[in-house]
């Protein structure tokens, strides 16, 4: 049996879920090393957009790569820059806060609160660990041994800005949120307190970042008809965020384009609208490489899998499946390696591939 392949199934590389963002220098492809055109070189555009404080779409398909697109960026960006995560599918009162903009302020400073205060607990060498294991000091598989990095890395999910500024100026926003952020959340004007804490970040030299990273989830809401509260998040959430007075990353499905409101507010109030480029085989390698080199650095992608094996994947999934293009992809890739780890094989196979396909349940 091969240990090589055991490795990539223990540490889980083709993982089909979002990627952490400390985890996407270890383990995401960046398309702007792998396309050929400019207008497909989404991190560096992305980047541009977001360091100019300007509004970015990220629009595409579920499953194709969206977060942990967005992930890859603001890590890139820096420790400067501090993404406040909002997430619409974790809000209590999910109709309220889609729908009424102070409901939507109200729930941004109450998480963003919750979340600055976790990172409190942390300590200073905790931190560190972080820091080094996002800048790839520490190596992606020893990263995967270390349970503290692991709580870290729950803990940190929203705001991992924290972790590589500088203590006194972490320390400074923690006071901040404890106080004056705390009884702001109770008054009438949040949104103009949404303002005042990006203006606060901005004084400790940051630049706040807004990512709203789950809007598909208006869809999963079953046979119960989203549309209505689709349109009132477009017409009178989008529009005030502009008032914030900092960048914002909105990732949304394709199928909204059939939404007038969400093709108004993408006008009006958005400055870029970037969707994941679909590359070819050779990319397609190139991505499946990235993510064994944080297991096997110096070991080629084709010792352990068959060219025609990565052709049956890339040609049966990867191009025919658009909806769920990249979970797809990752849920067959894991299933292969399984295979062929019964097989007490060396290399991943066609014939593994093929299992790998039909265990996934995709047709």
């Amino acid at each position: 049996m091969s240990q090589r392949l055991r490795l990539l199934r223990e540490n889980d590389v083709f993982s089909h879920h979002t990627l952490d963002i400390s985890d996407t220098r270890h383990l995401y492809q960046p398309y702007s090393a792998i396309v050929k055109e400019p207008d497909e070189e989404v991190e560096r555009l992305a980047k541009e957009v977001l360091a100019k404080g300007k509004a970015l779409i990220v629009k595409d398909n579920r499953g194709t790569g969206k977060s942990s697109l967005v992930n890859h960026v603001l890590l890139d960006l820096g420790p400067s820059f501090f993404p406040i995560f909002f997430r619409i599918g974790l809000a209590g009162d999910f109709d309220k806060v889609s729908s009424d903009p102070s409901e939507f302020a109200r729930y941004l400073l109450t998480r963003t609160r919750a979340e600055v205060l976790k990172v409190k607990k942390l300590s200073k060498a905790a931190l560190e660990r972080y820091r080094q294991y996002s800048a790839q000091e520490i190596s992606y598989t020893e990263g995967r041994k270390d349970t503290l990095l692991g709580k870290i890395k729950s803990t940190l999910s929203w705001i991992p800005a924290l972790a590589s500024t500088e203590v006194e100026v972490g320390g400074e926003l923690q006071t901040y949120v404890e106080t004056a952020l705390s009884e702001k959340i109770y008054n009438d004007d949040r949104i103009a307190a949404i303002a005042e804490l990006c203006e606060v970040i901005r004084a400790r030299k940051l630049e706040p970042v807004l990512v709203l990273d789950d809007t598909d989830h208006f869809l999963q809401q079953g046979a119960i008809d989203r549309r209505p509260l689709v349109d009132a998040f477009f017409v009178n959430v989008v529009p005030m965020f502009q008032d914030f007075g900092c960048g914002i990353v909105l990732n949304a499905h394709s199928s909204y384009d059939d939404y007038e409101t969400f093709r108004s507010a993408q006008k009006k109030h958005f400055d870029e609208v970037l969707t994941i480029p679909v590359v070819g085989f050779e990319g397609f390698v190139k991505i499946v490489e990235k993510k064994v080199r944080a297991v096997h650095a110096d070991i080629p992608v084709n010792d352990l899998f068959d060219s025609d094996a990565l052709e049956m994947i890339f040609l049966q999934v990867y191009l025919k499946k658009p909806k769920e293009r990249m979970r797809d992809t990752m849920l067959v890739l894991q299933e292969a390696v399984l295979a062929a780890i019964h097989a007490n094989a060396d290399k991943v196979a066609l014939s593994h591939a093929m299992h790998g396909l039909f265990e996934a349940g995709i047709n």
